[in-house]
Order: structure tokens, then C-alpha cells, then sequence
């Protein structure tokens, strides 16, 4: 958790939670979306963002 993603359409995000099959992201932009594990694996849906080092 705490990890920062992108989504081609939402942009960046943070994740919040794992639940189950489901996780969820508070984009920067679209605010909180709930997504299917299944179907972000399938597609790539998120890619994980590097954070700049201190």
C-alpha cells in the first residue's frame, strides 16, 4: 500500500487498500476509484511510479 501508480486514463495515483479481489486508488485527478485486480493484471492497467529520492 502507500504505493504510487499510473493509469493511462486517471494519471497518477496512490493506492489505499487491498481488499479481496479489489484495489483501491485515490487518483490525483478522478479522486477514489475501485478496481479489479483481475482486470488491472489482464490489461496493465497500473504502472508503478518512481518516487525522487530525499
Amino acid at each position: 500500500m502507500n504505493s504510487r501508480v499510473e493509469h493511462p486514463e486517471w494519471g497518477e495515483g496512490l493506492i489505499v487498500r487491498y481488499e479481496g479481489d479489489t484495489v483501491t486508488v485515490l487518483f490525483d485527478r478522478d479522486g477514489y476509484r475501485s478496481l479489479s485486480l483481475e482486470i488491472v493484471n489482464e490489461r496493465g492497467l497500473l504502472q508503478g511510479v518512481r518516487q525522487p529520492e530525499p
